[in-house]
């Protein structure tokens, strides 16, 4: 998952390249998906997926989405099931306060496999905590967070941001990316950024990968507090109204804090 210059022997100047040093001054943390298998190849921290289990969605020519290497998430037939991926440990990426303190960039891939007649709820970003988020509670009530997500009434995905109170400012993303979509087809890349240093605004880019659609913009209001260590997470809830398991697929995640240059 190219997200920044892929690391190789060197850079344009010529200068060699030491792939150790990058990947620690950078804080990476890096979920790739294997092709059809459930395990998980983790770099950078531990992975915990939550849910009724794993699927193996085998690689397929139906759909660009099942074209693609992923690793499927279920929940359970329950009202608020949820299903998932976090990482309890990867706490180490903030907003800062200071020159060359925090900043981050996380880049996750999704499509919805399967979903129920009700109202399901996602989030796919960074969140605080070791834990996921709560099941029972929708995804804008969660705090110091920027993330693409959806609420049990949302009919549209959304970038939601929060500072330590009340609940997230929500920006629609328009008519190219539908909540929950058509299944197996709608895919989805999520790129979030917050540069290092001080900084009073954040910014996202959202791309239909199936389509070319693009949705980017900045976010510079009740911005998560700074200092406030946050995680990489993705899940899906089947909502409050319907107990079908729901379930998607991951394409991979991918964390690191702006401070690494590749020369």
């Amino acid at each position: 998952m190219g997200y920044r210059a892929a690391p190789g022997g060197g850079g344009g100047s010529g200068t060699p390249f030491d792939p150790a040093e990058w990947v620690q001054r950078n804080s990476l943390i890096y979920l790739p998906v294997g092709a059809n298998q459930l395990g998980l190849t983790l770099l950078g921290t531990s992975m915990t997926a939550h849910g009724n289990g794993a699927l193996r969605p085998v690689v397929g020519t139906g759909s660009f989405l099942q074209s693609l290497k992923r690793r499927g998430h279920q929940s359970n037939n329950v009202l608020n099931g949820q299903s998932g991926v976090y990482a309890p440990n990867g706490q180490i990426y903030f907003r800062g306060n200071a020159a060359g303190l925090g900043g981050f960039r996380f880049v996750g891939r999704f499509g919805v496999s399967q979903q129920n007649a009700g109202d399901m709820r996602f989030m796919c970003g960074m969140t605080p905590g070791a834990g996921p988020h709560t099941s029972t509670s929708e995804p804008s009530t969660e705090v110091n967070c920027f993330f693409v997500g959806a609420d049990s009434s949302d009919t549209q995905l959304q970038v939601m941001h929060n500072d330590a109170a009340g609940n997230c400012t929500k920006v629609a993303l328009g008519a190219s990316f539908p909540w929950p979509g058509t299944v197996n087809v709608d895919c989805y890349q999520v790129e979030l950024v917050c540069a290092v240093g001080v900084v009073t605004e954040m910014s996202y880019v959202v791309t239909r990968l199936d389509t070319g659609v693009v949705a980017s913009g900045t976010v510079n209001s009740n911005l998560m507090t700074v200092n406030v260590l946050v995680k990489p997470e993705m899940v899906m809830n089947n909502g409050p109204t319907n107990a079908v398991a729901t379930a998607f697929d991951t394409m991979g995640i991918y964390c690191d804090n702006q401070n690494g240059v590749v020369p």
